[in-house]
């Protein structure tokens, strides 16, 4: 039993090295970070709807007796605000509201169908402002309101003792709803679910991808240079009649020629999953009255899109090959180069995280400061911006991304041309065991 026990404490030591426990301690210090984060954010919109009222928006008749009896009863629980008595008005004023996202639209002489007891058929608009998870998932209260109307004015009925014969049906349910949803100021007859579930199934996989790609291909390149080191070819090639500008244009050339072949794959993939995706949606979801309900809200892509998101695909991905091959430049064997892997992956997965989960429009200045400065923030915020209409972020995003990879190119023309790619020993793994952090010592073994 000794025996085994010292075999177990050994395939221990071998498994929990340092390469295992410090991605894992990033891992958990960014979910920390991502935590207080989104802690932050829901208490800044609780406190921005902390009133005891909800305040809600309606389109009705100003003076008519079934519009009294109505607003009468909403102002009980709500904050009434009424914006017009016309759609294009409401759906104006609606949208000139930050904070405004429900609209309730009464058609006119609702007295007549209210006094033959007709059911009355309004409108519903629900805005959408945020295509994050948590913005995604806000709970809908606009279902609340009309079944609130529903019984006051079904109880208000019962209660008047009415001798005529009023049809059941109506007595249940008075007030039928048809619902719309606004995008960027433009509405359609969908609901605002049927468009949540559009995009939850774009945010899950779409993101997905683009992490991935930027993983694997920064950690291949950082790899491939430390092996190079390792294996003493670097320097065979170094003492070849070329020169180190070309060595270093040649490396760069054949990392943008992969995140060209990349970026190319992605956006062919993303526009694969959109057509299969709108395929595979109900028809009644897509097509209503003959009219594309997501070309109607502004929710296809057009070439300039995708040209715009191929763009800053690819200088994202060409800013994290050049940090590979920086630090795949500087340190002097393949463990090593596995372990300074870790920024980038902190740098990738954080902004994957906080760009999913948190409204980053409304988010503190701090979170906003980190998202924009994290280079490989745009690709995961590229959609939603260009849904959202805010085209002068990406544009911000393509012009700093340009920058940022141009700095990183000088570097990396630097650390190439000098003697550091020969000298240069960055060990971080050796650092730590010479600082005598040792990995049993966590594990008390």
């Amino acid at each position: 039993m000794n025996k085994f026990f010292i075999l177990f404490k050994k395939e221990l030591k071998q498994i929990f090295t340092l390469q295992l426990i410090l991605p894992l301690i990033a891992i958990i210090l960014m979910f920390n970070f991502i935590g207080h984060a989104m802690k932050a954010d829901t208490e800044k919109e609780e406190k921005r709807n902390g009133k005891t009222q909800k305040t809600l928006y309606i389109a009705i008749e100003k003076q008519s007796k079934t519009s009294n009896m109505i607003k009468k009863i909403l102002s009980k629980k709500y904050e009434i605000v009424e914006c017009g008595n016309t759609l294009k008005k409401a759906i104006a004023f609606l949208n000139s509201k930050k904070d405004a996202d429900f609209l309730l639209f009464f058609p006119k002489n609702i007295d007549a169908d209210m006094s033959s007891f007709n059911t009355l058929h309004v409108s519903t608009f629900k805005k959408i402002q945020d295509f994050s998870m948590k913005g995604l998932m806000k709970s809908d209260w606009s279902d609340n309101v009309l079944s609130y109307l529903n019984r006051a004015i079904s109880n208000t009925i019962i209660n008047s003792n009415l001798k005529t014969k009023i049809s059941p049906a109506f007595i249940r349910k008075p007030i039928y709803s048809e619902d719309h949803a606004i995008v960027n100021g433009h509405y359609a007859k969908v609901s605002s679910s049927e468009i949540i579930d559009f995009f939850t199934k774009q945010n899950s996989m779409i993101p997905m991808g683009m992490l991935m790609i930027i993983i694997i291909a920064s950690q291949l390149i950082a790899v491939a240079i430390a092996t190079e080191k390792e294996d003493k070819t670097l320097e065979t090639l170094l003492t070849m009649p070329v020169s180190r500008q070309s060595i270093v244009l040649s490396k760069m050339l054949a990392a943008s020629v992969a995140a060209l072949f990349m970026s190319i794959i992605y956006v062919y993939s993303m526009n694969n999953f959109n057509k299969n995706m709108m395929t595979g949606l109900d028809t009644d979801i897509v097509i209503k009255g003959g009219e594309n309900m997501l070309e109607k809200l502004g929710l296809s892509l057009n070439f300039s899109d995708y040209f715009i998101i191929f763009s800053i695909v690819i200088l994202s991905i060409l800013c994290a090959l050049s940090i590979s091959a920086i630090s795949g430049a500087l340190v002097s064997n393949v463990k090593s180069a596995q372990l300074s892997f870790i920024p980038i992956m902190i740098l990738v997965l954080g902004s994957f995280f906080l760009t999913s989960f948190i409204d980053i429009h409304n988010a503190s200045t701090f979170v906003k400061g980190i998202v924009y400065l994290d280079p490989f923030s745009y690709p995961f915020l590229a959609l939603q911006n260009i849904f959202l209409g805010k085209y002068r972020i990406l544009y911000y995003g393509i012009a700093y991304l340009s920058t940022f990879f141009l700095i990183l190119l000088y570097i990396t023309s630097y650390v190439f041309s000098s003697e550091l790619i020969l000298t240069a020993n960055f060990n971080p793994l050796g650092y730590l065991m010479r600082k005598k952090v040792r990995v049993d010592t966590l594990f008390l073994i």
